[in-house]
C-alpha cells in the first residue's frame, strides 16, 4: 500500500520544561491554564519580532485536535511526554521510579479518545459533546528523544500500554537526525526489541539536494524491524531561517523523494510534512505547509503537490522502468485504474514513451511546472491525448496521470 495514502495529523506534548499535561487542554476553554511555550526563548526571536507573549493558551487543546483530525479525515497521532524534556535544552529527566503518573496520563488519554460512557475519561469526552469515540490507533512515545535514557523510559510506557491496550500502535523515536551515533543506537535498540514498537519516527529537515540524493534511502531497510513513520520533514532552501522559502524547487525535491517512499510502502507507512500551520508574521519557524492570517489561508507549492500526490494513489505499487535518471516515477493501481506520477527534476524538457502491457485510455491528467524560485504554483490539465504514444514533460515539472485498461 502506498505510504502517502494515509492522511495523518501529529500533535506533540513533549517540549515545555514543566512537562505540561494533556488534561490541562480540555474542558471549558476559558478555564484552561495558560502555559509557557518553548518558542518564547530568546534564541527563537526571529525576523525582528518579539515572541514574549507567545504562550500556549490551549484554545486549541487535545479535544479540538481530535475533532480537527476527524473533520479532515486524518488519523490522529498524539505524541506524549515520556518523562523527558527537550534534549537540546534543559534535558531534564523524570526518575524511573516516578514515571507512573506520566504513564497513567497516557492511559487516560487513550481512554479519553476511545472510552465509552462507563469509563471516567470517555465520559468526560461525551460530556464535552462527542459521544462517539475518536478511534485513536497510534501514539508516539517521546518526540525527537534519543539515547539509553530514552529507551529505558520508552520500555516502561510500552509494557504498560501494550498490556492494557494491545491494539494501540506505539511509535518510538530515532532521534533528531537521519544518521549518526544517536540514530544508530536507536536502530540497535530496535534490532534487539523488534516487537516493542509498530514504527519508528524519523525526522529530517535538509537542503533540497539531500532529498534527491536519498530517493533510495529505504530500499534496503531491514523489514523485520519496526516500520518507518517519517514524522517531520521539509526541504530547507537556506541555513538561515529568515531566508527559507516555500518555493517550487523545495516542493519538487520533496515529492521526488516521496516516489522513493512509495516504492518502499511496505515499510514506510506514513509521511508527514512539518510544520503544518503557521500564522503569517507571527512565526518563529519557516517553511510551513499552510499559512494563514485573520482572514485568509495561503497554501504553498509544497501543499498543492502533496495534495495531488495523495489523490493519485492506488492500493498496490506497479513495477516500471525508465532509463532517464532525471525522471522519478511512482505508479500504483486500484481496481482498473492506474495512477502514474512523473517528476522531472531537471531543467530540460523531456520526451518519453509511455508503454503499458495492456491497451489503455487516459482518463485525466494534471501537471505543475514553475520556475524554481516561484512561491505560487497552479495545477493545470496536462496536454495528453487519450491514447498517447509519448509524453512531453516540462523542465522542473510533476505530471499526474490516471489511466484505465481498455477491455
Amino acid at each position: 500500500m502506498p505510504s502517502i495514502i494515509l492522511l495523518i495529523s501529529v500533535f506533540t506534548l513533549t517540549v515545555p520544561s514543566d512537562t505540561s499535561n494533556w488534561k490541562d487542554t480540555i474542558g471549558p476553554v476559558e478555564e484552561r491554564k495558560t502555559n509557557w511555550n518553548r518558542w518564547q526563548s530568546e534564541e527563537y526571536q526571529r525576523l525582528g519580532r518579539s515572541s514574549a507573549d507567545y504562550f500556549q493558551s490551549y484554545g486549541i487543546g487535545f479535544y479540538e485536535y481530535f475533532q480537527f483530525c476527524e473533520d479532515i479525515g486524518a488519523a490522529p497521532i498524539p505524541v506524549i511526554n515520556c518523562g523527558m524534556t527537550c534534549q537540546w535544552h534543559e534535558a531534564l529527566l523524570i526518575d524511573l521510579d516516578k514515571l507512573a503518573p506520566f504513564v497513567q496520563d497516557a492511559l487516560n488519554l487513550i481512554e479519553f479518545a476511545n472510552g465509552d460512557k462507563t469509563s471516567e475519561w470517555g465520559k468526560k469526552r461525551i460530556e464535552m459533546g462527542h459521544e462517539e469515540p475518536f478511534n485513536l490507533e497510534y501514539i508516539g512515545i517521546g518526540n525527537e528523544q534519543w539515547g539509553n535514557e530514552y529507551f529505558e523510559r520508552y520500555e516502561i510506557f510500552q509494557k504498560i500500554i501494550n498490556k492494557k491496550y494491545p491494539d494501540i500502535k506505539l511509535i518510538t523515536s530515532a532521534g533528531w537526525n537521519d544518521r549518526g551515533q544517536d540514530y544508530d543506537l536507536a536502530y540497535d535498540w530496535m534490532n534487539n526489541n523488534k516487537d516493542k514498537a509498530y514504527a519508528v519516527d524519523e525526522h529530517f529537515y535538509k537542503e533540497p539536494e539531500w532529498f534527491l540524493k536519498n530517493l533510495n534511502r529505504y530500499d534496503n531497510y531491514d523489514r523485520s524491524l519496526p516500520k518507518v513513520f517519517i514524522g517531520e520533514y521539509a526541504a530547507h532552501t537556506s541555513a538561515d531561517i529568515n531566508q527559507r522559502k516555500n518555493n517550487w524547487y523545495a516542493a519538487l525535491t520533496e515529492v521526488a523523494f516521496l516516489t522513493g517512499t512509495e516504492h518502499n510502502a511496505d515499510h514506510v507507512v506514513m509521511t508527514c510534512y512539518a510544520p503544518l500551520l503557521a500564522k503569517s508574521n507571527h512565526q518563529q519557524w519557516q517553511p510551513n505547509l499552510i499559512w494563514f492570517d485573520n482572514e485568509n489561508t495561503y497554501a504553498t507549492p509544497n501543499y498543492y503537490i502533496q495534495k495531488l500526490f495523495s489523490e493519485y494513489t492506488g492500493e498496490y505499487m506497479v513495477s516500471h522502468e525508465c532509463d532517464d535518471c532525471d525522471i522519478k516515477i511512482s505508479a500504483s493501481i486500484s481496481g482498473d485504474k492506474l495512477f502514474i506520477k512523473l517528476v522531472n527534476i531537471s531543467a530540460e524538457n523531456k520526451e518519453i514513451c509511455l508503454i503499458c502491457d495492456k491497451k489503455f485510455k487516459v482518463e485525466k491528467s494534471f501537471e505543475i511546472h514553475a520556475e524554481t524560485k516561484d512561491e505560487i504554483v497552479h495545477a493545470l490539465p496536462a496536454e495528453i491525448s487519450e491514447h498517447p504514444d509519448s509524453l512531453s514533460l516540462k523542465g522542473y515539472s510533476v505530471t499526474f496521470i490516471e489511466i484505465t485498461a481498455e477491455k
